[in-house]
């Protein structure tokens, strides 16, 4: 999972992020971080940034999610 922050533009970058074949969701959060589940880790390494690059919004942050282990024995768990 990966967080991005931009100044404006979120609905764009959401739809530009929900067309690529290696997200599994994208949703935005309170903060208006856009969060991007991913599928295929390798493939989002290769393309997220440039994919954001090229949308012409302005990136303000990429980071990976740091979930804490309560989120992902729920998340496993459910």
């Amino acid at each position: 999972r990966y967080l991005v922050r931009i100044r404006d533009g979120h609905d764009g970058v959401v739809h530009l992020l929900e067309a690529g074949p290696w997200v599994k969701s994208v949703s935005i959060g309170d903060k208006g971080d856009i969060a991007i589940e991913i599928m295929d880790l390798a493939e989002a390494e290769r393309r997220l940034v440039a994919v954001l690059a090229n949308s012409g919004f302005p990136v303000v942050s990429v980071v990976p999610d740091r979930t804490s282990l309560e989120q992902v024995f729920l998340e496993v768990t459910r």
